[in-house]
Parts: structure tokens; C-alpha cells; sequence
């Protein structure tokens, strides 16, 4: 790219000479000759303070609301929006390149990262690190596409309207995967039905070309106006559909019904929401037209990431299963039927942070969840957060323990913990539940 291209792309001037461009940073940190500087601004900090740096970093050009001196600049109104043109723009070079992106409420990134072992098995493939889903992690994740790239795995993530149909339009996917569909993000959205929609926005802009992957029971389907064809995803129902599933401490065994005929899989995903995973997963490949056999394969040997259905073994013997990255509504009581249906014979803790961003109807929700652990019934149940949550659930499940920090619940567990306990964290990502671990 050039400068003179992203500032026609961008609706902005060029203030000094022309130049390519190799790559975009909005860090000072990754600087180096031939890069372009985003000065990016925020509630809480300014981009434009870090200019000096970049240009003794060697940047080449930057990106900013005003021209400064000694370099090469793209003035625009506003430096987030010219960071997602510049990564707009960066994605319609690539010719060569079948990109997927991800929604939904949960099992995003278990699915993008199980889409990364099928497509990379096949060519090299760019997937979002960690959790870059929003408007600004979105379009850094299309700037570090390379000619080389024959896949990209694109993670969509909102808390607000209107997010997923900015970032789908700058991801142009050819295949766009909707995970499920349950309360999650609720506080910024009128209803559950206006989430929905949200998610739905991911398929809005796709042609008759290119294909939206989602699950055969999706809440307010009808709603979801698209021109692209549909591929369906179910247990009972859907283009793919469930025969047979066995969960295992390990993994999950499935046999699946596919248009490529029937599927038999062993993974390494664990937990309630694996099957659920595999079937979106085998949709979405099937969507990008792979291979059955790389299909099989890469969903055998998916890496995970840290805090997402993570087992360990801690110093007492016990074993504990580390799934506190968040806490959708949704993946709460996966986390919850996942520890029910772990060895019977085993002591069972839950250690429960609350669930977030769930607008009035919160309480009603860590409701649900109490009645889900009157059915588990487990040993211990230790909870941190509001207390008037705390007061609800304890309404219906009146086992439940109150903590206020780390410190206080570590104290309980590690007077208790033998090899013959297993515990499950899971809660929030303001709760930082992992932190437990190191005190254990």
C-alpha cells in the first residue's frame, strides 16, 4: 500500500512526500522503518503524545488528527475509523485468501481456534490472537495478513450496537459462522431479540457467493436477512447433525451427518459446549470446502487458550479445571453440566465468579444458574461478587458460600484439597479467578 492510496481510502490528506507502506502499528513499541504509525485516541489516553517516539522509532508516515513535522502524514478526522479503511483496504489486495469470521454469544474462540488447526493443516492461515475481536483488535488483525495467507480466522466480538456490522464490512468475510445465539452483552441492548440481531449483522453485507454458517435452532432466525446460502448446524437438526456423542475426561467422540457423508470424530475439546463446537466447526469447513480427513484431523489436536476448559493438576493432587477467562450466561451452565457429568466418585467445588453485562434481568439469570446447582450439587460452592446476587441465588440454593477476594477463598480451598477433589473455576473476566491458582 501508499500513502497516497490510504489517504484516498481514508477520505484524508497527505501532508509530505509519498511512500509504501509494509505494515500499520498503533504501538511505538513494534516501530520500524517502513511502518505506518495509527495515533489512536481514547478516553484515557491519546495517541498523539507517542508521535515523537514513533518518528525517532524510524516510523515511515503516521496516521493523526493534525500534521506534524519531519514526516509524512495521513490527517483525518478520526484515527479508529482511518485504522479500519486502512485494514479494509488491506483486505481487498488479498486475492488469494478465504477468510472466516466468527460470532456468538459463546464459543467463539474455541471455534476459531479449532477452525486454525483444520485450515492451517491445509495452508498457512492468520487467526485473532487472544481476545482482539473488537473495533480496533479486528482490523490489526487483517493488517497482519500476508500474501502468504490462504485463510484467515477472524473473531467478531460486540458489546454495543452496531460493532459487528462495522467490523464484518471491514473483514468482508466469504464465510460467516454464527456460534450460537443466548444472553450475553445485554447492558447496552433493548432486548435479547436487539442482541440477536446484532450477531445477525454479521451477515448482512454477504452476496449470493458466499455462505452463513449457523446453528438449526438459532432464536429469531427469521430475522437474520441475508443473501448469502446457509449451511445449518444441530444436534437433532441441520446440513450437519449429531448421531452419536460420548464425552470423556479427554475429549469428545462424535459421528456426525455432513454433506461429505458421515463423520466420525475423536477430539481433544472437552466440556458440554464441545459437541456444539465440533458441529459449527465441521459446518464452517465444510463452508471453506476442505477436506473430510483434514477435517477429522484438525479437530483432534486443537491448541487451546489459558482459562478456557484448562485442566490441571495442583500440588495437592487435586484436579481442577481452569475455565474463568468469562462467563456468558450460556457457558456458565456448560462449565456447571460439564462438572456434573465429571467422575461421580469425585469431591466436587465450584468457585463462581458472577456473570457480567447482563442488563436487568442479571439477578434472574444467577437465578438459573442457582437451580442448575441445586441439580449438581456439589460438595463446596464458594461465590464472588454482588451481594444482592449473592442474596438471590442464596434463595435458591441456600449451600452457597460468600467471598470478597482471592485471598479469603484460597484460605477455604487449601484446607480442604485432596487428590480426590476436582474444582471448577468459572466467572466474570473482572473476577480474575485464575489468580486462585498460584495460591493453591
Amino acid at each position: 500500500m501508499y500513502l497516497s492510496d490510504i489517504a484516498r481510502f481514508c477520505g484524508g490528506v497527505l501532508k509530505g512526500s509519498d511512500a509504501r507502506i509494509d505494515a500499520v502499528s498503533t504501538d511505538t513499541r513494534s516501530i520500524a522503518p517502513g511502518v505506518l504509525f495509527v495515533a489512536l485516541c481514547g478516553a484515557r489516553f491519546d495517541g498523539h503524545t507517542f508521535v515523537p517516539e514513533a518518528i525517532a522509532q524510524g516510523a515511515s508516515a503516521i496516521v493523526t488528527n493534525k500534521a506534524f513535522r519531519d514526516i509524512s502524514c495521513v490527517v483525518v478526522e478520526d484515527t479508529s475509523h482511518a485504522l479500519g479503511k486502512i485494514a479494509a483496504l488491506h483486505r481487498s489486495l488479498q486475492k488469494n485468501l478465504r477468510i472466516l469470521a466468527i460470532t456468538g454469544s459463546c464459543g467463539k474462540t474455541s471455534c476459531k481456534n479449532a477452525m486454525w488447526s483444520i485450515c492451517q493443516s491445509q495452508a498457512p492461515t492468520l487467526k485473532t490472537a487472544k481476545n482482539e475481536n473488537n473495533h480496533i483488535g479486528v482490523p490489526l488483525t487483517l493488517l497482519g495478513l500476508k500474501e502468504t495467507h490462504r485463510f484467515g480466522i477472524v473473531e467478531l466480538g460486540t458489546d454495543h450496537p452496531g460493532e459487528i456490522a462495522y467490523t464484518a464490512a471491514i473483514t468482508q468475510p466469504d464465510v460467516a459462522l454464527i456460534t450460537q445465539i443466548s444472553p450475553a452483552h445485554l447492558e447496552n441492548f433493548p432486548s435479547f431479540r436487539s442482541y440477536a440481531q446484532e450477531k445477525f449483522a454479521i451477515a448482512k453485507d454477504l452476496s449470493s457467493s458466499q455462505i452463513l454458517v449457523h446453528p438449526s435452532d438459532m432464536p429469531f432466525k427469521e430475522k437474520c436477512i441475508t443473501k448469502a446460502q446457509t449451511l445449518s448446524f444441530g444436534r437433532k437438526e441441520g446440513d450437519i447433525r449429531l448421531m452419536e456423542a460420548m464425552s470423556e475426561s479427554e475429549g469428545t467422540k462424535v459421528e456426525l451427518i455432513t454433506p461429505l457423508g458421515s463423520m466420525y470424530i475423536q477430539s481433544n475439546l472437552i466440556g458440554a459446549g464441545a459437541v456444539d463446537n465440533i458441529l459449527a466447526c465441521t459446518a464452517a469447513a465444510c463452508a471453506l470446502e476442505i477436506e473430510k480427513s483434514a477435517i477429522e484431523q484438525g479437530l483432534a489436536s486443537v491448541v487451546m487458550e489459558p482459562g478456557r476448559m484448562e485442566k490441571m493438576v495442583l500440588k495437592s493432587g487435586a484436579v481442577l479445571l481452569n475455565d474463568s477467562y468469562n462467563a456468558s450466561f450460556a457457558s456458565v451452565l456448560q462449565s456447571l453440566d460439564y462438572c456434573d457429568q465429571y467422575n461421580a466418585k469425585a469431591k466436587k467445588v465450584i468457585v463462581l465468579g458472577a456473570m457480567a453485562q447482563l442488563g436487568d434481568d442479571s439477578i434472574a439469570y444467577h437465578q438459573q444458574v442457582a437451580k442448575r446447582l441445586v441439580d449438581v450439587c456439589p460438595d463446596r460452592c464458594l461465590f464472588m461478587g454482588p451481594e444482592d446476587y449473592f442474596d438471590a441465588m442464596r434463595t435458591i440454593y441456600p449451600a452457597l458460600e460468600y467471598h470478597q477476594n482471592h485471598q479469603s477463598m484460597a484460605k477455604v480451598l487449601k484446607t480442604m484439597l485432596n487428590p480426590d477433589h476436582f474444582i471448577l473455576l468459572k466467572g466474570a473476566r473482572r473476577y480474575q479467578l485464575e489468580q486462585l491458582i498460584s495460591l493453591l
